[in-house]
């Protein structure tokens, strides 16, 4: 049995055939660069929120607050991929500047970050999540996938100032990037961006780390309240947050909108307040505490805040939101939009800089 070659039409010395061939391999050869998944638990990856295991699955950390965030450094790799489940938008942010906003949607989705990159430089990545717990669902994380021969570089220090953000949909930037008041029922998922909230801003400003403990809808002393979840480490599970892991230096709270939506009474708001003013004191004895009002609401709640504040010590202090912003400033459903937030910054930055001397 002899073996006999096929013939075709046009012989492969043929210089227009080589040609083809040599185009051909320049298409293929970067569809072969191996890669391999950094997991989450890697040196190099560092965090800034609250995140924990699930049960029985130590491959990845879920999360679920808005503004939670994942740095890495890395070169001598064309692109960058995460693996993640999350039905949440994120920031991709490199060396400091927003180049992305992506959308994930379903289960250990292998998302490219970045491509065509250049592996003589560095490049610092982070990504930011953008949605709050009930438009975002609980986020997985697993790792990066990253060249074979990737250099990775030493983790992100953590910065020496720290503030934590607790509130409702303002924190949560719901609705900021739409200037209409009627958002179809989209502003707590397309229209959200707690990056640019005042929350994110301010905390870039003062070179701050930031958590957010904030979830649109939720009151002080409603039923929907924020002292049943302020020790949660994922808004959704029951798992409780060891609050030594990370000791803010101020706290700023902005609540107190949907206390008046639902008519609780002032004096049940007032002691709802000041019951949970002490327990942040007594969990960070050291903390300075920010307690914004407005600009949503204003008047008799805002007042109470002012009393509990005023009763508090020095340590406490009051940021009077109220009527500050202006019709144009006002986007869905009566939130502040990104004009409104910038306002809000410009007004709470100098008081906290000036309280915690930075």
């Amino acid at each position: 049995f002899a073996f006999q070659r096929h013939k075709t039409t046009q012989d492969t010395r043929d210089p227009s055939t080589k040609m083809l061939r040599f185009f051909c391999l320049l298409f293929i050869l970067p569809l072969l660069v191996q890669s391999k998944l950094v997991p989450w638990k890697d040196a190099s990856i560092s965090y800034v929120g609250r995140y924990e295991n699930l049960p029985g699955d130590p491959t990845c950390i879920a999360f679920d607050w808005t503004g939670f965030q994942i740095y890495i450094t890395v070169s001598n790799t064309e692109s960058i991929q995460a693996s993640m489940s999350s039905d949440s938008k994120f920031n991709v942010i490199v060396d400091g500047k927003v180049v992305d906003t992506i959308k994930l949607e379903g289960n250990n989705t292998k998302v490219t970050l970045l491509k065509n990159l250049d592996k003589e430089k560095s490049y610092s990545v982070q990504l930011f999540r953008l949605n709050e717990p009930s438009s975002g669902g609980i986020s997985l994380f697993y790792g990066f996938h990253l060249d074979d021969a990737v250099k990775l570089e030493e983790a992100r220090k953590p910065s020496k100032r720290r503030l934590e953000w607790v509130g409702a949909s303002i924190n949560c930037g719901y609705g900021i990037e739409s200037n209409k008041t009627n958002c179809n029922g989209k502003a707590a998922s397309f229209y959200e961006n707690s990056y640019l909230a005042y929350g994110g801003v301010v905390s870039r400003r003062l070179n701050a780390d930031n958590h957010f403990v904030s979830w649109s809808g939720i009151a002080m002393a409603a039923g929907f309240k924020m002292p049943n979840f302020y020790n949660k480490t994922i808004a959704k599970r029951s798992e409780q947050w060891d609050f030594s892991k990370w000791v803010p230096h101020g706290i700023v709270m902005n609540l107190g909108s949907n206390d008046q939506f639902q008519k609780v009474p002032i004096a049940t708001f007032k002691k709802g307040y000041n019951d949970f003013l002490k327990l942040l004191f007594k969990l960070y004895p050291q903390v300075h505490i920010f307690n914004a009002c407005g600009p949503m609401i204003s008047g008799k709640y805002c007042d109470a805040i002012k009393d509990v504040v005023k009763a508090s010590g020095k340590s406490a202090h009051f940021i009077d939101l109220q009527k500050t912003l202006n019709p144009s400033q006002f986007g869905c459903d009566g939130h502040p939009n990104i004009g409104g937030h910038l306002k809000m910054s410009d007004i709470s930055t100098p008081i906290i800089k000036k309280a915690l001397n930075w």
